[in-house]
């Protein structure tokens, strides 16, 4: 209903569980209470609520999973979390995998998280058929087997959100969740394919989830009016009064319902503190109390009921009639009604008054006029037809005289006697009142004046323009007050100049408009308390001015010849008044009138005069009484043209170069230095203003030996010349020299700004230009003799050399190219050249620059970002080095990669990767490290994710010890990188000690398998990115070679098994799109997927596969995908099979023969165990001679 709004309230008890029981129902009451400003308002009745029996669960004691989900019903469109948890049996819990069923009719998954001990999810969610998946693999760096074992470790946390077109009921199979693996730290799959239990509205041990689904239960209405109290003023002037209520029909004498509105109207003739409306909805109702006013009885009264001629007023429209006085109307009502005690009120401004004899009298709005003798009456129109009510009014023809006019002149009003507190009970009541203020303590104050004249018979009536009332200053307070007299308002105003002073200040006279006779007359009474002034201002808009005509005036300089003041008086209460063409402002120069006048409050410059000095300005207020001894002053200049001047200094221009007149050889180039005018006009002040811009001309007196271009001094051959200046018809000449003369280099300093502080980072091949400043004996330099010098190249007569150019080189013309790596800085050195022996004296300058590449596409980073790639260290000492991955835009799944060289002592996730699969292993072969990573659900990208972070051990010193790598396999969401070499990361790291000897062992011996056996080390950017090309044509080669032989772990059929055999697992593990269907795949792919092989096992149940059930094959779960990445890692072996016949034919001996395999399909005879379990009931008391018992 429009006009009503809704607020809801909510009360939450710290203690709520414990209103609920575990054996029996319960209930509570709730009662509301409304105040307002601490006032009791309203309150409703005591609702009471039935409390359901609490539920109770059985607590898990073996291995499994616990979803909690509410205990009580959800509204259509709430929100609920659900939280799982896992008893682990006493065993770690590492990996799980775990798939929801929920009632995709009620239900959504509003959102998801695993918890933070463990890698990041990867998940699943199909809402046609209500199915949710989430595979996690993997602990998180900081997590410890202890921190997930346990009776209660929680796991993953769920958000549900109830439909808000659910069907309103209870859901018995809301939700389920089975518990497909829970794995160890060792890959034992401990709990399979078991249901978990499902806490929510019933007890015990429950392996579906119930939930009830309610919408919003009425259990009652309220209703009330948006206007409680209605006074039927309908009655007297017709116009209904409405208050918004409950929707209804119904209609009485008090008022009438329609729709959503009370209504009462001239119609309703009767008055109710009771009057009951039923509000209904649904099969609720309440009744809604509204008391109705009812005027009973109404009087009108007339101020002055017997109005009088006015002696000497006449009817300005009929001279011979006579003006009659007038009388303001008033109308009473007293509104009651059943069971209301009466009140009365001023309706006045409620009704409409009526003459019954308008010749006689007028009503205009409340005021009666007098207009013929006779009598009249004088009641209300436009209300009820039952409302007859008249005052009577005699006009006479008796003469009444007027006694005196009464005048006030206002500036505001204020209230008294106003209640403390807007929050008032029912039955209280106050008076307000209210005062006329008259407050006038500035000049130019202003109020409105009203008169009234007293007559003879007692009667007051109020007197207007309009009725010929004329006001006027008392002669006596001309110079204090000033009126204004408009049809429509008289308004008096303090004037300017004026004093404090009291007194009736305003007089007031009625005119006759047919006789010009005086009707009466009166004055009105003012008081003008006037704060002093206390201070004054005065500013200048400019502080130098100069003559009109002076060179000053033109541009740039464009010196004003006028400046205009500004005055300000402050006065005692704080205000201030601007006093700048006050005619009470007095200006007057004190010091320096013959350079300047005043013009009215602006100084002017002299049109006479040519000389300089300071022009002082005094405002003083005379003829202000208040402020005759206040004065201010204010100095300001008046500058004229002193001399206009050429000067020049070395070009290109540098911070603190100076002055000169001599142009020199440059070293031994045979060109010359060059040099930047400037014309300055001085002022007689001693400022001085760059005038150049603005000059008319910049002329050489030798154009063979010196030209000018714009402002530039072009030396051309040995000699002199005299460059002219001209502004605002004012000259100025410099005498130049060219010489050959040598200006000798004397000192170099590099200034390029690199990458990020001492480091050229960048891509191979990456160029820019060095910078450096070249320091002359003659004092004069080359901020950038690079690039800042046009006429000069810098090879004329500098040599640039880089002492490592297969890492950075440098061209003749100061380019330099980043090509590698570097163990250790760059020195650059550029040095100072002369071909023809002028100058002996040669110098020269170095910079030492980091190379340091960063990653392409797909490439790996190792080391610093910034600087030195690895930071030298001593043997013994321990190195970290980050580990980045260029992805660019593409959210990076895995990748796999080996790095080579020093003892590795740790290796740890980095940050962006931490919460994804990751493994790695070093020193496996020694002095390498294998980092791989793999996820299904990334949302990591850049280029330079940090996907890991090593720590190596200088293990023998080395003047260069090389750090590389292979990237085996890297897979991003734009496409997968076959293996290649790292080539952004490989560089060297400086190992010292006391006694130096290199190390020679080569890294790329070990990668035979990936080259063909004869890669030496990569010496540079460029040939490893070749070399990488060569690795990937040997490894499609060698993949072919595969195809034909058995790749254990090559879940995805491509005869390699790398990283993306697990991303293949992860994906089926989690029923990721496109990788649910089993069927498509070999059998020794499947077989492959299930490296743990529970396939195997007697009681393997292919109906657990995520395919069709008569299939029967094996499929992958967590712990297969953990046993992959681990088996990527070189954590774990393949484990063949035996045939039967290696274990059926024996009589006495049983020999047991198993076939392991490492991640390159090889025998793995050395680091590796074998676990053997023989079941039986016949020889327990058999004897091992191969192995050890662990029974």
């Amino acid at each position: 209903m429009a006009g009503i709004s809704v607020t809801l309230c909510s009360y939450t008890a710290s203690d709520l569980q414990s209103w609920f029981a575990d054996s029996d129902t319960g209930s509570a009451t709730a009662q509301v209470f409304v105040q307002y400003s601490s006032v009791a308002a309203a309150s409703t009745d005591v609702m009471t609520v039935a409390l359901s029996q609490r539920a109770t669960y059985s607590v898990l004691s073996a291995a499994g999973m616990v979803l909690a989900m509410p205990m009580s019903p959800r509204m259509q469109g709430e929100t609920f979390s659900s939280d799982l948890s896992a008893n682990t049996g006493g065993y770690s819990l590492t990996s799980f995998l775990i798939t929801l069923a929920y009632s995709h009719v009620a239900l959504e998954i509003n959102s998801y998280s695993g918890d933070s001990k463990y890698n990041t999810p990867v998940v699943e969610n199909d809402e046609s058929s209500g199915t949710f998946t989430a595979s996690v693999v993997g602990l998180s760096s900081s997590t410890t087997v202890e921190d997930v074992t346990g009776s209660s470790v929680s796991v993953f946390q769920i958000s549900f959100r109830v439909k808000s077109d659910a069907v309103v009921q209870t859901y018995s199979e809301a939700v389920s969740c089975l518990v497909e693996s829970m794995v160890n730290n060792a890959g034992f799959t401990y709990l399979s394919n078991e249901p978990a239990q499902v806490n929510a509205e019933v007890s015990g041990a429950q392996t579906v989830g119930q939930l009830t689904v309610t919408s919003t239960a009425l259990v009652g209405i309220y209703a009330y009016p948006s206007t409680a109290e209605l006074f039927n003023t309908a009655y007297l002037n017709g116009e209904d009064l409405t208050s918004s209520v409950a929707k209804g029909e119904a209609s009485t004498s008090y008022a009438s319902v329609s729709g959503c509105t009370v209504r009462v109207s001239s119609s309703h003739t009767a008055g109710t503190a009771a009057l009951e409306l039923t509000a209904a909805y649904d099969s609720f109702s309440v009744t809604l109390p509204v008391r109705v006013w009812f005027p009973g009885s109404v009087s009108v009264t007339a101020a002055h009921p017997v109005m009088r001629a006015i002696q000497g007023a006449h009817q300005e429209a009929s001279c011979a009639t006579p003006l009659y006085q007038t009388s303001p109307l008033t109308a009473l009502a007293t509104f009651g009604g059943d069971s209301l005690s009466d009140a009365e009120v001023d309706v006045t401004c409620l009704v409409t008054f009526e003459s019954a004899a308008p010749s006689v009298v007028e009503v205009s709005g409340a005021l009666a006029q007098g207009m013929s003798a006779g009598s009249a009456s004088i009641g209300i129109t436009g209300g009820s037809s039952d409302l007859s009510v008249s005052a009577a009014v005699t006009v006479s023809a008796d003469e009444v005289a007027v006694e005196a006019l009464h005048g006030v002149l206002t500036t505001g009003a204020s209230w008294y006697d106003v209640p403390s507190s807007v929050s008032m009970s029912a039955s209280e009541q106050f008076t307000a009142s209210a005062t006329l203020e008259q407050s006038l303590t500035n000049e130019e104050a202003a109020g409105p004046v009203f008169f009234w004249a007293s007559m003879t018979d007692g009667a007051w009536q109020q007197v207007t323009p309009t009725s010929g009332l004329s006001v006027a200053v008392n002669e006596s307070f001309l110079s204090v007050m000033a009126v204004e007299v408009s049809a429509e308002m008289i308004t008096g105003t303090v004037r300017i100049g004026s004093d404090t002073s009291s007194g009736d200040m305003l007089v007031g006279t009625w005119i006759d408009a047919c006789t010009n006779g005086t009707i009466g007359a009166g004055t009105a009474p003012i008081t003008v308390t006037l704060v002093p002034p206390v201070s004054a201002t005065v500013s200048s808009r400019y502080t130098k001015v100069t003559h009109p005509g002076d060179s000053a005036t033109s541009s740039p300089i464009s010196m004003p010849t006028r400046s205009d003041l500004t005055v300000t008086m402050t006065y005692e209460d704080g205000t201030t008044k601007d006093f700048t063409s006050d005619a009470r402002t007095q200006y007057t120069i004190i010091s320096g009138s013959s350079l300047a006048a005043m013009e009215n409050s602006t100084v002017a410059a002299s049109t006479e005069a040519t000389g300089s000095g300071e022009v002082q300005v005094q405002v003083s207020f005379p003829s202000y009484a208040s402020a005759s001894s206040i004065t201010a002053e204010v100095t300001l200049e008046v500058v004229i043209f002193d001399s206009l001047g050429v000067t020049a200094k070395p070009y290109p221009s540098y911070s603190g170069s100076a002055n000169t007149d001599t142009l020199k050889q440059v070293q031994c180039t045979g060109k010359y230095q060059r040099a930047r005018a400037t014309v300055t006009a001085s002022l007689s002040d001693a400022s001085a203003y760059d005038v150049t811009s603005q000059s008319t001309s910049l002329t050489s007196s030798n154009t063979a030996v010196l030209t000018i271009s714009g402002t530039t001094l072009e030396s051309l051959a040995v000699g002199a010349a005299s460059v002219e200046a001209v502004w605002s018809s004012q000259g100025a000449l410099l005498n130049m020299s060219v010489t050959d003369t040598p200006a000798a280099v004397s000192s170099i300093v590099h200034t390029t700004s690199w990458s990020s502080g001492e480091s050229f980072v960048g891509s191979i091949e990456d160029t820019q230009f060095l910078s450096v400043r070249v320091y002359f004996d003659d004092g004069t330099q080359f901020s950038d003799a690079v690039s800042g010098v046009s006429w000069i190249s810098a090879s004329e007569y500098l040599q640039f050399t880089s002492a490592a150019d297969d890492r950075i080189s440098v061209s003749s013309d100061a380019v330099v190219t980043l090509l590698d790596n570097y163990h250790t800085s760059v020195r650059l050195e550029a040095s100072s050249t002369c071909g023809d022996g002028i100058v002996t004296d040669l110098v020269s300058g170095t910079d030492e620059v980091y190379p340091n590449l960063s990653p392409a596409l797909g490439d790996v980073d190792l080391g610093n970002q910034y600087g030195v790639q690895f930071t030298p260290l001593a043997t013994g000492e321990d190195l970290t080095i980050s580990v980045r991955v260029n992805a660019q835009s593409a959210n990076l799944l895995a990748f796999q990669f080996d790095t080579t060289h020093l003892a590795a002592q740790e290796c740890v996730v980095g940050s962006d990767w931490s919460g994804y699969s990751f493994i790695c292993t070093i020193n496996d072969p020694p002095n390498e490290a294998l980092v791989v990573g793999s996820t299904a659900d990334s949302t990591v990208s850049g280029s330079a994710v940090d996907v890991a972070t090593l720590t190596l051990r200088g293990v023998s010193a080395a003047a260069a010890s090389t750090i590389t790598g292979v990237i085996q396999k890297m897979i991003r969401e734009d496409g997968e990188d076959a293996a290649t070499v790292i080539v952004a990361g490989t560089g060297a790291v400086a190992i010292s000690s006391s006694k130096r000897r290199a190390l020679s062992w080569d890294p790329w011996d070990s990668w035979g398998v990936w080259g063909g056996g004869n890669l030496s080390i990569p010496t540079g950017a460029q040939e490893r990115n070749h070399r990488a090309h060569l690795l990937s044509a040997n490894l499609r080669r060698l993949q072919q070679d595969a195809c034909d032989s058995t790749v254990y772990g090559d879940s995805n059929g491509d005869c390699v098994f790398d990283v993306g055999d697990v991303l293949n697992v992860q994906r089926y593990v989690a029923r990721k799109q496109g990788y649910t269907d089993l069927s498509a795949l070999t059998e020794f792919q499947r077989q492959q997927m299930d490296p743990t092989l529970d396939y195997l096992r007697l009681s393997y149940d292919a109906s657990n596969c995520n395919t069709d059930p008569a299939y029967g094959t094996p499929c992958p779960n967590t712990a297969d995908a953990q046993y992959m990445l681990r088996a990527v890692g070189k954590k774990l072996r393949f484990l063949v099979t035996p045939s039967a016949a290696d274990v059926a034919n024996f009589s006495s001996v049983l020999q047991v023969t198993a076939l392991v395999y490492d991640h390159a399909s090889l025998p793995a005879a050395t680091q590796t165990a074998v676990r053997v379990e023989i079941g039986t009931s016949l020889n327990t008391d058999m004897v091992f001679t191969q192995g050890t018992d662990t029974t």
